[in-house]
């Protein structure tokens, strides 16, 4: 993700400027899109227990979706669809940043499984039909062994997936969950809830109520440097010239 966009409305992109602090959106924040390709993977993957009711009748993967959460960018710069349906109607602006994740490559190195507390990359766009065989053969050996099959990393992988509907977005995401039954990383005795909300407080920040978690830059994880800030078509005067303002005392380039 060296080199990705962010369309927000003009309020949005004012405050990341002003705090230096990104906020990752819970899945449930966008449930046409984000909640439901979810699902929808997690089912070609043939993990069906996370659907099975608990005896109060609630599936795990409600309670799931809401302690994960995704920070949603672009690798297509000015494209119009982008503009009206994230950056309210072209009246916000286009953020351009390079995120580096050379602290958590290294976690990767002591503990593989660090990526399933956080992950990253570009988002697969699935035709309907390319993970159908790992649902086929988990229900294969179900029916002919009688036991459950299950594929390491599927459900990180399941957070890089949509179906080609979405294609259009060409989206790269970071996803971080904060699950209790997330892959431990760091070390066996530290879960990602506990070394994120716990003991570095002061980059890590979650409003449950609202399903957001704030991360301040230069985190334990990663960090990022905004290269310009474009103005939306439509923007106002008013907000051009404060996110201008901002862009200049940061020395970050402003594109009018």
């Amino acid at each position: 993700m060296d080199n990705v966009w962010i369309y927000k409305k003009a309020s949005r992109v004012k405050e990341i400027l002003e705090s230096d602090e990104i906020a990752l959106s819970s899945l449930t924040k966008n449930m046409d899109n984000d909640y439901g390709e979810y699902s929808e993977s997690l089912l070609h993957l043939g993990m069906m227990e996370f659907f099975i009711p608990d005896s109060k009748g609630h599936p795990p993967i409600a309670e799931m979706k809401k302690n994960i959460f995704i920070l949603c960018t672009t690798n297509e710069y000015n494209n119009s669809k982008h503009w009206d349906e994230y950056a309210d109607h072209s009246t916000g602006a286009a953020i351009n940043i390079s995120f580096d994740f050379s602290k958590l490559e290294n976690m990767f190195s002591i503990n593989a499984n660090a990526y399933a507390a956080c992950n990253y990359g570009r988002v697969y766009y699935d035709n309907g039909y390319d993970f159908d065989f790992f649902k086929e053969t988990a229900e294969r050996v179900q029916s002919e062994i009688g036991k459950k099959l299950i594929f390491s990393g599927s459900k990180q992988m399941a957070l890089m997936y949509k179906r080609k509907k979405y294609a259009w977005e060409k989206e790269s995401r970071i996803a971080i969950d904060l699950n209790e039954n997330a892959t431990p990383f760091i070390d066996d005795f530290c879960s990602s809830k506990d070394f994120l909300l716990n003991k570095n407080k002061k980059f890590f920040k979650l409003n449950k109520a609202k399903g957001i978690l704030f991360i301040k830059n230069q985190n334990p994880l990663f960090s990022w440097k905004i290269k310009s800030v474009s103005a939306g078509p439509e923007i106002s005067e008013k907000d051009f010239e404060i996110l201008k303002k901002l862009c200049a005392e940061r020395d970050i380039n402003f594109i009018p």
